[in-house]
């Protein structure tokens, strides 16, 4: 009798469990679609002129700005042109294949726009973002084609930019998998974390023969490390005894005398900028060798690893690829 009690207590247990599992699933789906689809309707910064309508399925669609270049490949679009020498190395490291790549028509820089080559090729959509050389190209764009300049100001706005290009381009459906990955992906990283993630302090940094770079919250990184819930150095709030040689929203450019104020518990080193850049990084097997590198915290804890420069990409791609990161360093080496 007691047996068979605590059998029908234990499935109930089982049963109850399981329901638990599936209703943490549904609201997390349904937190996902209201985040994700309150910020899913499209504003143009500039209105579409000259009675101009949008494609239902844009076939030649041009790229103005690199970033761009990686949401349209994302969403499965390849574009007849864009600046793609410029975000080489971001391409590369995000392995889209090269077949497609090399049916995309290299556009050069933005500034100043090559008009007569974008007329050339006879484009049915111009995708650029809100910035004054295309602000001021805008009138003879949007007599080629169709143009849109997606509101995209800071890469902290990268969902928001990402949502807007999916619904010019139509691919909807396509944006709302990505990002519920990345958010499913998010929440597993917390949850396999727990309560390291209050007790652990996080620097990213580029380091080349001039410079240290130490990387804010507004870059992308910075913004899934908040997200995850990481803490960062307190450096970060530098005041004006730390006299950094450059200081943005996004990064501080610091000497080497002050490579100690990005000493953290774990750091993250970029091998590379996202972006064509004149100044190489260089590599953590050269760093060792450099006395002031050695009697950092982090480094003679071994806790400094190599990552890639979508670190400061701008785009899902590049956050879903920070975030395999993140589990690879911290949840799969415990």
């Amino acid at each position: 009798m007691n047996t068979s009690l605590n059998t029908s207590n234990s499935n109930r247990l089982s049963l109850l469990r399981i329901i638990n599992r599936r209703v943490r699933v549904f609201l997390l789906a349904v937190l996902f679609l209201f985040v994700f689809c309150g910020c899913n309707v499209l504003v143009h910064p500039l209105t579409l002129q000259h009675n101009q309508t949008l494609p239902v399925h844009p076939q030649r669609v041009v790229v103005l700005f690199p970033i761009l270049l990686i949401d349209v490949l994302a969403l499965g679009v390849t574009p007849i042109a864009a600046p793609k020498a410029i975000a080489a190395n971001l391409l590369s490291e995000l392995q889209f294949p090269q077949l497609q790549l090399q049916n995309i028509k290299e556009l050069g820089n933005w500034y100043p726009l090559n008009i007569e080559k974008i007329l050339t090729l006879k484009p049915d959509l111009i995708l650029g973002i809100k910035i004054s050389s295309l602000q001021e190209a805008y009138p003879q764009l949007s007599h080629i084609a169709p143009t849109v300049l997606i509101d995209y100001q800071r890469p902290r706005d990268w969902k928001k930019a990402f949502s807007q290009v999916a619904n010019v381009l139509g691919k909807t459906e396509i944006a709302s998998r990505i990002m519920a990955d990345y958010y499913s992906h998010l929440q597993q990283l917390r949850s396999s974390m727990g309560s390291e993630l209050l007790k652990t302090q996080v620097s990213v940094i580029r380091v080349t023969p001039q410079t240290i770079t130490q990387y804010k919250q507004e870059v992308l990184c910075g913004v899934v490390l908040e997200e995850v819930g990481l803490s960062r150095p307190f450096s970060l709030t530098l005041n004006k005894k730390t006299n950094p040689l450059m200081s943005s929203p996004l990064f501080d450019d610091l000497s080497w005398e002050l490579l100690s104020k990005v000493d953290a518990d774990v750091m993250f080193l970029l091998r590379n900028g996202a972006f064509k850049s004149p100044q190489t990084s260089i590599p953590l097997h050269e760093l060792r060798q450099q006395l002031l590198w050695s009697k950092l915290k982090v480094v003679q804890q071994h806790k400094v690893y190599e990552v890639g420069s979508y670190w400061i990409g701008a785009e899902p791609m590049s956050a879903l690829r920070i975030l395999d990161d993140l589990e690879k360093y911290f949840v799969k080496r415990k």
